[in-house]
């Protein structure tokens, strides 16, 4: 798998999966956050729109990322209750997170000969908070749904407010694999009690 990464771009993921996350003292808000991600997971289909998502080859990205092909998506095709706004860089349109037991999600189904191994998630972030609080928190988790399981699943980034700011920083996920048909789905997890900047984009989806 190439690596798409960005030189200034990949603060190291905090956090490998739902179940698997212990974190000094921040179980609480990971069963918060955790909570919030099953329910996006049901609520995603209602909010799935026949145009979404959009499927390209070529260059990617405010990096320019070089790729075969890959999936992008408007704001408009999550199934969300956070705002819209633009990132701190670039005008990309993003969500924005401004209170506790918020999200979004993004899904799509793997076209017709797309199934292989080398798939990886990219998202750009913004986390700006100004009183560094714990309980100021993002979780980024990638799914994969096959005849109706969950065959993989990973919580490729957990930030908070003690761990400083993120200014339009692309994080990616590790590789996964995919077959035909399965729905591949990007939870965006969120509390933002003290008045925190957080931003996403919406997730490009590389094919491998």
């Amino acid at each position: 798998m190439r690596n798409r990464r960005g030189a200034a771009f990949r603060p190291r993921p905090l956090a490998n999966r739902f179940g698997e996350v212990h974190i000094d003292g921040k179980g609480e808000r990971m069963k918060t956050i955790r909570s919030i991600a099953i329910c996006a997971v049901f609520l995603a289909a209602a909010g799935a729109y026949a145009s979404c998502p959009n499927r390209a080859s070529g260059l990617i990205g405010p990096s320019g990322i070089t790729s075969g092909w890959y999936d992008t998506f408007d704001t408009s095709c999550a199934s969300t209750d956070a705002s819209t706004a633009e990132m701190s860089c670039y005008t990309w349109p993003s969500n924005s997170f401004t209170s506790s037991g918020t999200y979004a999600s993004y899904s799509m189904v793997a076209p017709t000969g797309s199934g292989h191994t080398g798939w990886q998630v990219s998202t750009w972030v913004d986390f700006n908070d100004s009183t560094a609080h714990s309980r100021n928190a993002l979780a980024v988790t990638v799914r994969v749904w096959h005849n109706s399981s969950i065959s993989y699943s990973s919580t490729f980034l957990f930030h908070d407010g003690t761990q400083g700011t993120l200014e339009c920083t692309r994080i990616d996920s590790s590789g996964f694999t995919v077959a035909d048909g399965d729905t591949v789905e990007v939870i965006y997890s969120v509390d933002n009690y003290d008045h925190a900047t957080i931003r996403v984009s919406s997730p490009v989806i590389f094919e491998g």
